[in-house]
């Protein structure tokens, strides 16, 4: 089992909780350990930050489930938060150069007096 990338850490989490406690009601016991390292294991390349932070500075042995979920959820919430403020950059330059363009959009050739023979609609 792994997390697909459309995937929230919640909804994998539940999954993933809900196999090891059907695992457990068949008589398969699984420690916790073993599910930390599955749940690091099964999350997609853009956690790997954090998944190398929790097994770098973490004691994996020790650290419980739920406080892996929370911290692959509060990395999450932190990766959206930055795709949305370079939604909203990108948007934002989007929109002044499309200001742009409407503000040169708006040079009337008609108005324009030529400098040699002083008639209007050209200039030279």
């Amino acid at each position: 089992i792994s997390m697909k990338e459309s995937e929230g850490v919640g909804e994998f989490a539940l999954k993933l909780t809900s196999l090891v406690n059907e695992m457990g009601a068949l008589g398969s016991k699984m420690e916790d350990i073993a599910v930390v390292e599955k749940l690091l294991r099964a999350v997609p390349d853009k956690f790997l930050p954090i998944v190398g932070t929790i097994e770098q500075w973490g004691d994996v042995t020790k650290i419980s489930v739920m406080e892996v979920i929370g911290r692959l959820k509060t990395y999450e919430l932190t990766l959206k938060g930055r795709e949305r403020d370079q939604e909203e950059e990108h948007l934002m330059f989007l929109r002044s150069r499309e200001k742009d363009k409407q503000k040169y959009r708006k040079f009337d050739k008609s108005k324009v007096r030529c400098y040699n023979c002083q008639d209007h609609g050209h200039y030279s």
